[in-house]
């Protein structure tokens, strides 16, 4: 079997299989950044963001009487220019590790792109905990830093309390209540076990003994639709660190099949078109092994930032 050169023409073959199966199988919601900043197609690698106000949600007077002038609102959308990364990684098969002699069956050639398509979800993921855990993409009214008997490890502590007043403060500006929770892994831990939450959920069957809560029982605690532990780490083995540690995020984001570009929600990822795409497998003999190349084209962005809210310093 002779060697093949990669070049940026070749890459842009698509193996029709293999971008099925990433197609198919959509590693990105084993993270967290889907519920923030959900998928939506785009056709262009660059264009304007549309960015949403309050007038989205506003309640209008729509009934004509015969012969009336027809009723004609103007939204209002400020445009911010994006442009979508492209994330280009190799997953590779060693020679020695086939265990056929020459062919390597599609379920082993799907798994070598898939390893390879979730390192590239997992730098969206970071891009998108820094972007949602960042105070400055927020207005002042929309983060929150706490202290003291505030914070939820401790003992006197009552987030719902907490997250509702950040509720008023969402609706307030944008006429919807937030439908989601995220919270670091971290923080997750503490309110399993937070006297409040225990005291407020202990008639509901969803205690488990003395060993806290699920996340079920904290989504009904908080009053949201979504409760999410956000656990992703980045780093190296011995020296991991949290992508979300002490903080927790309040938000709306439209339920699935109202999510597109055009529908209000805190952020979106734009994804183009057609990807993840997955290149056709072929042989390096400089190391005698099977390269599976996997390219993604997607930029998270942040659509509606009054529909969001960012606390801080969670825990002590």
């Amino acid at each position: 079997m002779t060697g093949t050169i990669l070049t940026p023409a070749s890459a842009r073959v698509v193996d029709p299989i293999l971008t099925n199966v990433l197609l198919g199988y959509d590693l990105s919601q084993d993270y967290v950044f889907p519920h923030i900043f959900p998928h939506v197609p785009v056709r262009a690698r660059g264009g304007k963001i549309i960015e949403f106000d309050a007038e989205q949600f506003m309640e209008v007077d729509l009934i004509r009487a015969p012969g009336a002038d027809r009723m004609r609102v103007r939204f209002k959308r400020s445009s911010k220019s994006f442009a979508l990364e492209q994330r280009a990684v190799d997953g590779i098969l060693e020679l020695e590790n086939i265990q056929e002699s020459r062919t390597i069956g599609i379920d082993e050639q799907a798994h070598h792109a898939m390893a390879a398509y979730d390192l590239a979800l997992l730098q969206t993921e970071i891009d998108a905990a820094t972007l949602a855990t960042t105070t400055s993409n927020y207005s002042t009214s929309n983060v929150t830093t706490l202290s003291g008997t505030s914070q939820w490890d401790h003992a006197s502590s009552k987030p719902a309390q907490t997250v509702d007043d950040a509720k008023v403060v969402i609706k307030g500006k944008i006429g919807v209540y937030p439908n989601t929770l995220v919270v670091g892994g971290d923080v997750h831990l503490a309110l399993r076990t937070n006297g409040d939450v225990l005291d407020r959920v202990k008639y509901t069957g969803m205690r488990r003994g003395d060993v806290g809560v699920n996340s079920a029982a904290l989504a009904e605690y908080f009053g949201v639709e979504h409760y999410v532990p956000a656990e992703t780490v980045k780093g190296k083995i011995g020296a991991f660190t949290e992508l979300w540690a002490d903080k927790a995020w309040l938000g709306y984001v439209p339920p699935p099949a109202m999510r597109n570009m055009r529908k209000p929600s805190f952020g979106y990822t734009y994804r183009l078109n057609g990807y993840p795409m997955a290149s056709p497998a072929w042989f390096d003999r400089k190391c005698d092994s099977y390269i599976f190349p996997v390219t993604t084209e997607e930029k998270s962005v942040i659509a509606m930032k009054d529909a969001g809210y960012l606390f801080s310093d969670v825990l002590a």
